[in-house]
């Protein structure tokens, strides 16, 4: 190799800084295979490794890794738009740690996720440990286009995609920053190559007003314990708000049969489960300020996973809202 390719300085920078900004450790493995190093080489591969672990970065004296590696951190990095979860106060962070001078909130960042978590909600505290177990094991979804969908009206906008789960989203546009509250959903994320990450509650989004130009949440508000402040908060950080949402139908005691049928099937839900009605929805969104610019129906398949063991799984049925809301 050394005879074909010269050990050129600038030609390592350049192509190492795109395998750290990467996540890639082929750089590293390339300079500890090389004889004559210096410090500037050796600064790559340390730099390499640091980024991999989130730790400070030192890039010694090559101020051409330095100005890419800090354009880099600019780019991708969140710590511009964070919030405190608590008081909505502006956060200043540094790259792996932040702190509320109102609250004395301490957040930090380690492999790769950013740690917001404020839970004072006991009902959602209760949900997550059952969330964190049901993401021990594979949590997909429904190969249905929806994904694909929702990560083409991502594209090109500054996007968060509320309650992301191990990102099927996130990994088909990967700049959205994709938040989740079970940290087990959040690491098989990472494990996928997905950078943006935030442990987050939806009911207290750690993002400063009007961080994000969307804001996505697909099949999850049904699934919070106050899916009103959950839209309140959405609405407070973004401009347009994309939502998917489990339709509870319009029928006489609907919920009094649906827990009929819960506990005479045995039927394992989610630990919230609670699908909304149009009136629900339409009520919870005005009240939020935000003006309906489209509803539609989204047919997302029925007894998904064979959760009732004895019907097949229904694909053309409109069991779910999609709605599309703007700030006012």
């Amino acid at each position: 190799m050394n005879t074909l390719i010269p050990l050129d300085k600038s030609w390592l920078t350049r192509v190492g800084a795109l395998d750290v900004i990467n996540g890639y450790s082929d750089i590293e493995k390339f300079i500890a295979n090389q004889k004559d190093t210096n410090d500037d080489i050796l600064a790559i591969r340390n730099a390499s490794i640091s980024w991999r672990n989130n730790e400070e970065i030192n890039v010694g004296e090559s101020a051409t890794l330095y100005r890419i590696l800090k354009f880099a951190s600019w780019k991708f990095k969140l710590n511009k738009i964070f919030a405190c979860p608590k008081c909505k106060r502006e956060i200043l962070a540094s790259e792996i740690s932040a702190k509320c001078q109102n609250c004395k909130l301490s957040f930090k960042k380690r492999g790769g996720i950013w740690n917001f978590l404020y839970l004072p909600n006991r009902i959602t505290s209760k949900s997550l440990k059952s969330y964190d177990s049901m993401h021990k094991i594979d949590f997909g979804g429904p190969i249905d286009g929806s994904y694909e969908i929702l990560s083409s009206i991502a594209r090109g906008n500054k996007t968060v995609d509320i309650a992301c789960g191990e990102g099927l989203i996130e990994r088909l546009s990967p700049d959205i920053v994709g938040v989740e509250f079970s940290i087990n959903a959040l690491n098989k994320a990472r494990a996928k190559g997905i950078k943006n990450l935030v442990l987050a509650d939806a009911h207290y989004l750690p993002f400063r007003e009007n961080s994000f130009d969307v804001a996505i949440s697909s099949g999850n508000l049904e699934h919070f314990a106050d899916p009103k402040l959950a839209i309140d908060e959405m609405a407070r950080i973004s401009k347009i708000q994309v939502l998917i949402v489990h339709r509870e139908f319009d029928l006489p005691f609907i919920r009094t049969l649906r827990k009929i049928m819960t506990n005479l099937l045995n039927i394992k839900h989610q630990p919230i489960e609670r699908p909304l009605k149009w009136s629900e929805i339409e009520t919870i969104l005005k009240k939020a300020n935000l003006d309906i610019v489209f509803k539609g129906f989204w047919t997302l398949p029925v007894n998904y996973g064979r959760v009732i063991k004895l019907l097949p799984v229904f694909n053309n049925i409109p069991s779910c809202f999609f709605v599309i809301s703007i700030k006012k």
